[in-house]
């Protein structure tokens, strides 16, 4: 039967009459991040979703309407040198490319996209060994342009380092004015872990 089967094709195709079948267009940038989006949210705490979010607006323009098989490395450095001259920082469009990559990843995961362009691009390289801190000439300043609602938040964060939305995940249940620790509840917490910090004098009245 297989001899029969393989007989008629090869007869078909001499007479022009046998084709492949055809193959699914490669998905669009667009439809597969909302996908990816969708899949992160599940499976993600809320900040680091806000970030892919935020990284998603940002190459939504320039990649809308390309089919991932069309989206080579050279489009991406294209992609990197637009970001630069529209004044964004290195780390910035870094946190985009991240973005980017690990769309690939899982597309080619879901198989959705046979190679990762991403991976022949080279991200900047970025220093962290910076840490600067506010003197009391510019703590004195940046707390005279708050409003009375902003001015506690912002002393909080001065004397805690909380980010800002560690900050707004705060509720009285995680202010222990005896202990004078205030705490962090994992899920808002970057490292995805509790943590608790003491409290200075100024924090507490």
């Amino acid at each position: 039967m297989a001899k029969e089967v393989l007989a008629r094709k090869r007869a078909e195709a001499a007479e022009g009459r046998y084709s492949t079948p055809a193959k699914k267009p490669s998905p669009l940038f667009e439809d597969i991040a909302a996908e990816y989006l969708q899949y992160y949210q599940a499976n993600r705490r809320p900040r680091s979703v806000e970030r892919h979010q935020m990284a998603f607006q940002a190459l939504k323009p320039f990649f809308a309407g390309h089919r991932l098989s069309d989206i080579s490395p050279f489009l991406i450095e294209k992609y990197k040198r637009s970001r630069k001259e529209q004044g964004r920082s290195e780390v910035t469009i870094n946190r985009e490319l991240a973005f980017l990559k690990n769309l690939f990843t899982m597309a080619m995961t879901w198989g959705k996209a046979s190679e990762n362009p991403v991976k022949q691009v080279r991200f900047f390289r970025e220093d962290n060994g910076r840490t600067r801190f506010l003197t009391d000439e510019e703590e004195a300043r940046l707390l005279a342009c708050c409003s009375p609602s902003l001015r506690p938040l912002v002393i909080t964060a001065l004397h805690t380092g909380f980010r800002k939305s560690e900050l707004l995940s705060l509720t009285w249940q995680d202010v222990d004015f005896q202990r004078r620790m205030i705490t962090v509840q994992a899920s808002y917490a970057k490292n995805g872990e509790t943590r608790s910090i003491p409290m200075t004098v100024t924090v507490t009245t």
